[in-house]
């Protein structure tokens, strides 16, 4: 399959208003390229200006290979979510996360409610309401009231930790977790706001009781610019930890290009004596988005730099970027 694209600047009117926008062939938001598993995509793309390319999800491999200017072309290899099979009567999601379901129809046939409602640990006022579909036997008549399902509290954190601890890769011949086991550089990352010039520290200046009694003082973060570099294919570990500084809230991560292992999730703070024990090296989940909860450890990410560029790694774009939850690798 040969696709040719082209990208240019026109002026797009919306609500009244015209602005200078990136089009492609003309269109914005641009075409939807289509590929099956097993396909050759060659995007011919004529601009003259950079193009990032998001994440893929495919199997059981992603890689992209670049030629500069014209021609970009890609393998298209990897799927981001191959999880052992579990049956569970609920499943969660973070922001950014999708999640393929199988539903065995195997109950008396009648008309069942399907439901969702956020999931919320922190003391902050959210749009707490369920919304709900119906899933219908053939033959059923649409009198039959359907059978309500029992949710989780909308603050479970116990079915919350319980549910990610099952969670596994397949690690099989068809879809090998490839573990990298050497770690070249080990960082762990408080989550909390501020804190951003040319070096990032590989872990916080001022240590404190990440998960203690809630802190009301500022530690004298800044708001600025900061990189974190690494070598081209070097192994990172990172651990990511909640803390009550200033404001106790959960925060979903995502990083963008790469993907990551998520080797273990713990209550409390990240002991880097104790913990790597605890680390499940042989069949890990491999994301690209984690959730981090309320009052709970990092979950601590393998990654290995096998795509060059600079990736974002950040919260929820709408409002936490701009208070400093991100950064780049």
């Amino acid at each position: 399959m040969m696709c040719f694209k082209q990208i240019l600047v026109k002026n797009i009117s919306r609500l009244c208003h015209a602005k200078p926008t990136v089009t492609v062939n003309g269109r914005f938001s641009g075409p939807t390229i289509y590929a099956r598993e097993g396909d050759r995509v060659i995007v011919n793309v004529t601009n003259h200006m950079s193009i990032h390319w998001y994440h893929f999800h495919f199997k059981p491999y992603i890689w992209w290979e670049f030629e500069i200017k014209i021609k970009l072309i890609l393998n298209l290899l990897f799927i981001d979510d191959v999880y052992r099979y579990i049956c569970n009567g609920a499943i969660l999601i973070a922001p950014g996360q999708t999640t393929n379901v199988l539903v065995r129809a195997n109950w008396l046939a009648g008309r069942y409610f399907m439901a969702a409602r956020p999931f919320m640990d922190a003391p902050l006022p959210v749009e707490n309401k369920t919304a709900t579909a119906i899933l219908q036997y053939k033959g059923i008549p649409n009198i039959v009231l359907p059978t309500r399902p029992q949710l989780p509290a909308s603050n479970d954190t116990d079915f919350t930790l319980s549910y990610n601890k099952k969670l596994r890769s397949l690690n099989s011949a068809k879809f090998p977790a490839i573990m990298p086991l050497k770690v070249d550089r080990k960082l762990f990352y408080t989550v909390s706001f501020g804190k951003d010039l040319i070096d990032f520290p590989d872990k916080p200046p001022k240590p404190f009781n990440d998960t203690g009694a809630p802190l009301t003082a500022d530690l004298g973060t800044a708001h600025g610019t900061r990189l974190s570099k690494f070598a081209f294919n070097s192994t990172v570990e990172l651990a990511l930890q909640d803390t009550n500084l200033l404001k106790v809230e959960s925060h979903p991560f995502h990083l963008h290009g790469c993907n990551f292992f998520v080797i273990r999730t713990g209550i409390g703070n990240f002991d880097p004596v104790k913990d790597p024990s605890k680390f499940n090296l042989v069949d890990p989940i491999e994301r690209n988005t984690v959730g981090i909860l309320l009052g709970v450890g990092p979950p601590f990410g393998l990654e290995q730099t096998i795509h060059l560029g600079v990736w974002l790694m950040h919260c929820h774009l709408e409002l936490d970027t701009g208070w400093g939850l991100k950064w780049h690798l």
